[in-house]
């Protein structure tokens, strides 16, 4: 019976650890996302093409879902 219990504790912690290494690894992908943006912004400047506005709203709409996925799990964490 206590082995049981102890296992049960053990899963739980191990669930809640790797629940939180899922979080720490979304705020990277944040900041990957916003690296993104930024590359896309600097390329823009460079290089004048037909695709500037597509490439940009891309970029920001990318930058916005990671974000809402994050603040997502965190509420569900």
């Amino acid at each position: 019976m206590i082995t049981n219990i102890i296992s049960l504790t053990l899963i739980q912690d191990y669930a809640y650890f790797i629940g939180f290494l899922i979080l720490i690894l979304e705020f990277l992908y944040i900041i990957f996302s916003f690296l993104i943006t930024r590359q896309v912004k600097l390329l823009n400047g460079s290089f004048n093409t037909p695709y500037e506005g597509k490439l940009r709203f891309i970029a920001n709409i990318h930058f916005l879902v990671s974000i809402g996925v994050f603040i997502l799990s965190v509420l569900l964490f």
